[in-house]
């Protein structure tokens, strides 16, 4: 933590220097096989602040690699652009905002390869919403991520590019679902770990579905959710500010309690293996 912290306060100045410091990382870990090699032990005072200085380097190393790979120049001017749908990040009373994985460009009469996450308003086309995992072409200009330049204002651009999201779109109704042939192929060619973000929001819709089907519905349904799944786009504004007030807020993020869950998963799963 202490060295994604440094990594991020001196992400200006540091990030063009990151393979530097994955090379000093590197032979950090080579001293630290040395000392390993010499069995000392973990609770040596020289090995154990080795240890941790590698850490520090390694997570200020990664956090800098990824800045720095979000600074790319974006089209200003608007084209077509086709993508998948990785998740919905706000819906508001007439539009909602997601988080698109780009798979390519129409310039210069050619489709070219694309490959950067971005947030994308849109307003929805007769009422209908795309889902995680949908394959949509949309027309639009891409900005990278600014704030509104109010005084004491939430650093959403500096959010953004935490979450690996390096532009925004905003398109009105101006896109459509992609052919099924085109789907396949463009779902296909996302990453791994873009895929595998889409599947788990599709588990978690069917977990929600499935706590609606047992009865539990309201504020209770948005509570369970968001404790449980880390779901809170159900809360409403009046639940969020008690949880604010009450200092409990912290259960509705990533916590011990939800790692408490996934460990006992886990355990239920490899217990017979025991």
């Amino acid at each position: 933590m202490v060295g994604i912290a440094i990594g991020w306060w001196f992400r200006h100045s540091l990030s063009p220097y990151w393979p530097a410091l994955l090379a000093v990382t590197a032979c950090w870990l080579i001293v630290l096989f040395w000392k390993g090699h010499k069995r000392l032990s973990l609770y040596d005072r020289s090995f154990g602040t080795l240890h941790s200085f590698f850490w520090a380097l390694l997570g200020c190393t990664s956090l800098l690699h990824a800045y720095d790979s979000l600074q790319k120049e974006t089209h200003s001017c608007a084209s077509v652009y086709r993508g998948v749908v990785v998740e919905r990040m706000r819906l508001g009373p007439r539009s909602a905002t997601y988080e698109m994985a780009l798979a390519d460009a129409f310039f210069s009469d050619r489709w070219q390869r694309c490959s950067e996450n971005i947030s994308l308003t849109l307003t929805p086309i007769k009422g209908t919403l795309p889902r995680e995992g949908d394959v949509i072409m949309f027309y639009a200009p891409l900005e990278k991520p600014r704030n509104s330049g109010n005084p004491l204002e939430f650093d959403y651009a500096s959010w953004l590019l935490r979450k690996g999201i390096s532009g925004t779109a905003f398109c009105g109704n101006r896109y459509r679902h992609c052919s099924a042939a085109d789907s396949i192929g463009i779902y296909q060619a996302a990453g791994i770990w873009t895929r595998f973000r889409i599947l788990t929001s599709h588990v978690r819709h069917r977990l929600t579905s499935l706590y609606a089907a047992s009865g539990i519905e309201g504020r209770d349904w948005a509570v369970l959710s968001a404790l449980t799944l880390g779901d809170k786009r159900g809360l409403d504004k009046t639940t969020r500010l008690l949880f604010s007030e009450t200092g409990a807020s912290h259960v509705l993020a990533l916590s011990g309690l939800h790692l408490g869950i996934l460990f006992m998963m886990l355990f239920v799963i490899f217990s017979p293996f025991r």
